[in-house]
C-alpha cells in the first residue's frame, strides 16, 4: 500500500508542477507580445493549465496524508509546516492568477472586437503585485518540496 501512496502522491506533484510552470510560462510568453489575439492565445494556455494544478493537488494531498498516515509521520514537525506552506502556495498562486486572468479577459475582449492592446492590458500584465505574489507561492512550493525530501526530525 505504501507503494501505491507514493506513486500516487508523486503523480500528484508532478501534475501540480507541471501546471503551475505552464501557468508561469504562458504569463511570461504573454508579456512578450503585443497583439491582443495573440496575448488572449497564450494566457488560453495558463487557463488549461489550472485542472491540472487542481487535479495534482487534489491527489498530492489526498496520497500525501495517506502516506504519512502508513508511516506515523502525520504528528511530526515538519509534515505540520510543510501543510501551511502549501496551504500558503495555494492561497498566494490563486490570489497571484487574478491579474494574469483579467488580462486574459481583457485580451479576449479586445480580439473579438478587432481593438489593439490598450495600457490597461498592459498594466494587467506587467502586474508587479500578482508577479510577487507568484514568486512567493512559488517560493513555498519548493520549500514544502525541501521538506518533504528532507523531513527534517523524522
Amino acid at each position: 500500500m505504501r507503494d501505491v501512496a507514493l506513486v500516487g502522491h508523486l503523480l500528484g506533484v508532478v501534475a501540480f508542477g507541471a501546471g503551475i510552470t505552464t501557468a508561469a510560462l504562458a504569463l511570461a510568453a504573454a508579456r512578450r507580445h503585443d497583439d491582443p489575439r495573440e496575448i488572449a492565445a497564450v494566457l488560453g494556455l495558463a487557463r488549461r493549465a489550472i485542472p491540472l494544478v487542481g487535479a495534482g493537488t487534489l491527489l498530492l494531498v489526498a496520497c500525501g496524508i495517506w502516506l504519512t498516515s502508513l508511516e506515523d509521520a502525520a504528528g511530526e514537525t515538519w509534515f505540520g509546516v510543510a501543510m501551511g506552506l502549501f496551504v500558503a502556495s495555494l492561497w498566494l498562486g490563486a490570489t497571484g492568477g487574478r491579474a494574469p486572468k483579467e488580462a486574459r479577459l481583457k485580451a479576449e475582449t479586445l480580439r473579438d472586437a478587432g481593438a489593439p492592446a490598450t495600457p490597461e492590458l498592459r498594466a494587467l500584465i506587467v502586474d508587479r503585485r500578482a508577479l510577487l505574489l507568484n514568486v512567493a507561492s512559488s517560493a513555498c512550493a519548493v520549500a514544502v518540496l525541501v521538506l518533504m525530501v528532507t523531513r527534517p526530525g523524522a
